[in-house]
């Protein structure tokens, strides 16, 4: 595909949006928390084990199956062109900030932890970096390696600033 077709392919999208898992990854985790949260059902169903137990691991896996479900619907980056604005949601987390004065968005390694990388917002006037896609436990998916992790973010960030670019 030549460079001008791929920037047209890209100015026809109104909204640009990674998620934190990749697709394989969200699709297992929703299977495994249904699959996971029937056993005690069937359990309890069926009078297999003590009723109690039973009910206080149900409301455990209810408990995991909200937050599967806040891992791989709620937690994104979103740049929506038609509004100029780029939402981060983490779960509950919501933020949101004007792209009108955003120069580029890049991927940029942490100079004192060399498996750490930040995700940058370079603006006019200011930068604001997201360290939250490579650190921590929110940031571990099922499969994937930080590495291939930062091949999508990195795919993303050219898909941005090729809009950026145009504008």
């Amino acid at each position: 595909m030549d460079e001008k077709s791929k920037k047209k392919k890209s100015s026809n999208k109104t909204q640009i949006i990674i998620h934190k898992m990749p697709l394989f990854e969200r699709i297992f985790g929703i299977f495994s928390s249904v699959f996971l949260t029937s056993i005690p059902i069937a359990c309890l169903c069926m009078g297999f084990e003590n009723k109690f137990g039973m009910i206080v691991l149900l409301f455990s896996m209810l408990l995991f199956c909200l937050l599967m479900y806040l891992n791989v619907f709620k937690t994104y980056i979103c740049f929506d062109v038609v509004d100029n604005k780029i939402i981060i949601r983490d779960g509950f987390k919501k933020e949101e900030f004007s792209t009108k004065k955003l120069i580029n968005i890049s991927v940029v390694n942490d100079c004192m932890y060399p498996k750490l990388f930040s995700l940058d917002f370079n603006f006019v006037d200011q930068m604001k970096k997201d360290y939250s896609w490579s650190s921590g436990p929110s940031s571990r998916v099922f499969f994937s390696s930080k590495q291939s992790q930062r091949k999508r973010l990195e795919k993303f960030c050219e898909e941005c600033n090729q809009y950026l670019s145009n504008q």
